[in-house]
């Protein structure tokens, strides 16, 4: 994390040394840990705000109805 906020590795770099193949690379396994407790948080705000749902349903409802122009085109 240090080494991206001062710009001395790519993401994308960091992202491939730390590939699924590295599960038991400690930094791997934080970053696991993270994102784990991002979709938990998320999850939570989700099912306890009912604004957040209908504003991601209106989002999804604007895709479709894309998709499904696309696909008639």
């Amino acid at each position: 994390v240090a080494a991206l906020k001062t710009k001395m590795v790519d993401a994308d770099v960091l992202l491939k040394r730390l590939s699924a193949g590295n599960a038991n690379h400690p930094v791997y396994q934080a970053m696991m840990e993270i994102g784990k407790a991002q979709r938990t948080i998320f999850l939570c705000r989700y099912l306890s705000d009912e604004s957040l749902r209908i504003q991601i349903n209106e989002a999804l409802n604007v895709v479709e109805r894309f998709n499904g122009m696309l696909s008639f085109i």
